[in-house]
């Protein structure tokens, strides 16, 4: 099995390499520059702060001061051109440097990003569709802060999915898969907390109503046209309230025997494995399969900050390697399961996909029936590499406009640039492929030791059990009688 593991990675980054862009192209320059910008972690943050700020700043003006406030203090990080331009543009018309400000970050959006055009969105997928790939669209909005907002995202979709329906009818061509269900070409991915205001992971109930409220327009919509619905899976406080509602509309009598329902998982919490055993039970309790997505997961960070600043179990794997790990292990789960969790395994990690390759043939599983997704804009040479080998490929396409898809893009650079990302490793900083395709070592397990005393930590009320505790404090409160806690306002008891 390693062998072959070896002997298909090499393939794949012998594939790569010959794929690589042209020097001076659209590609070539965007490699280079990325390359440029992880060499100088300082530039790299003060860079990164400033597109997150920029889709806020309205006026010329201030993007100019912007400018400056992020960038003049690591001038010396700069090149020398990239420096006269900084220092010149405080004599430039604000309006000519806000310009060429707006269509650089376009410019980078671009690579990530489709846009919001529906029928500019149907052309870049049929442009996809003529090079072998299948496409998943998502449009970008998560964690919105009003009713109004929600509203809008669910329209987005209601208005984009007649487009695409439309767009690949016109394809030629079965996507069936032989001894499963089809894989159709319609494929779209939601976020569940663009679907309501109070994604609250302390109230599943309240947030289930809200959010399938309007997500089950969606899902009709795509049923209706022949297609699938992927959720991703967001933050971990938002995991259990997701998986909840997912298994809910699964069991609906109007979904329950429907296969385009997905959702993604991630690797890198320690939770995986029950995660996908519990979606295996939900899937026999219906009698028809779900999709999964199995990403490694792009919240890494975040759930470090909160997990420190709350006291909380830490719910990722600490080190790289051990999620590496972990993602190897759940796609043996998946691949012994794959006619009732229908795999896609996501990512750009040589390592993981050649053993997802080579697992597939050990258990003689057909080809078509293992999915590969990779996002828009990063390795377009190793989504070829694998189209070229007889893969289904399918791109992550984000769309929508640049201002609710700027958290998105952030992560997405970040992911880029990240020390221990397999994009800069294997893509950008071009180390060796025998180094790339060594099995994920998992460091042992630091034991840590509490100081005498430590504050007790919030309740996570994202976690059933403490929710569950909530509601029996809650209970045995009320049989003590209202006078167990007396409201007082102004020094008077009521």
């Amino acid at each position: 099995m390693e062998a072959r593991i070896q002997t298909i990675g090499q393939d794949l980054f012998s594939a790569v390499a010959a794929a690589a862009p042209t020097p001076l192209s659209r590609s070539w320059l965007h490699d280079r520059g990325m390359a440029w910008t992880m060499a100088d972690p300082v530039l790299q943050r003060q860079l990164f702060l400033f597109i997150d700020a920029l889709p806020g700043i309205r006026s010329d003006t201030a993007i100019v001061a912007q400018l400056h406030e992020y960038l003049a203090p690591v001038a010396g990080h700069l090149p020398w051109l990239a420096r006269r331009l900084l220092a010149s543009s405080r004599q430039a018309p604000p309006e000519i440097v806000a310009t060429a400000v707006r269509l650089a970050a376009h410019e980078l959006a671009g690579r990530f990003m489709l846009g919001s055009d529906p029928q500019l969105i149907a052309a870049h997928i049929s442009r996809l569709h003529q090079r072998g790939r299948a496409f998943t669209v998502d449009w970008l909005g998560e964690t919105v802060l009003t009713e109004v907002e929600a509203d809008a995202y669910q329209q987005a979709y209601l208005r984009l999915i007649p487009v695409l329906a439309t767009t690949v009818a016109a394809w030629p061509g079965s996507s069936a898969v032989p001894h499963q269900p089809a894989a159709p070409h319609l494929n779209v991915s939601i976020k569940l907390s663009a679907l309501t205001s109070h994604f609250e992971p302390a109230d599943v109930e309240g947030t289930s109503a809200a959010v399938c409220a309007r997500l089950r327009p969606i899902l009709r919509a795509v049923r209706a046209a022949g297609g699938v619905v992927n959720i991703d899976m967001e933050h971990h406080q938002f995991r259990d309230a997701t998986l909840r509602i997912v298994s809910a509309v699964a069991l609906e009598e109007e979904f329950r025997t429907w296969d385009g329902l997905g959702i993604a998982v991630q690797a890198y919490l320690h939770s995986c494995a029950d995660d996908l055993a519990a979606l295996l039970r939900v899937v026999r309790q219906r009698g028809a399969p779900l999709r999964v997505r199995l990403v490694k997961g792009a919240y890494w960070d975040h759930e470090q900050a909160i997990a420190a600043q709350r006291d909380w179990p830490l719910p990722v794997f600490r080190h790289k390697p051990a999620t590496d790990a972990n993602f190897e292990a759940q796609t043996r789960f998946l691949l012994h399961h794959h006619r009732e969790l229908l795999p896609a395994i996501a990512g750009h990690n040589v390592r993981s996909l050649a053993h997802a390759l080579a697992l597939r043939e050990e258990l003689g599983i057909p080809a078509a029936a293992v999915e590969f997704q990779l996002l828009h804009g990063m390795a377009d040479a190793l989504q070829q590499a694998l189209v070229d080998r007889g893969e289904r490929v399918r791109v992550y396409c984000p769309v929508g406009e640049l201002l609710p898809g700027i958290a998105y893009l952030v992560r997405r650079l970040l992911e880029n640039t990240s020390n221990q990302g397999f994009v800069r490793a294997g893509f950008l900083e071009h180390r060796r492929p025998q180094e790339l395709l060594m099995a994920p070592l998992v460091p042992p397990v630091a034991v840590a030791v509490r100081p005498p005393f430590s504050n007790h930590p919030p309740a996570d009320f994202s976690r059933e059990e403490h929710r569950q505790a909530m509601h029996e404090a809650l209970a045995a409160r009320d049989a003590l009688g209202p006078a167990w806690c007396p409201l007082v306002i102004d020094g008077v008891e009521l």
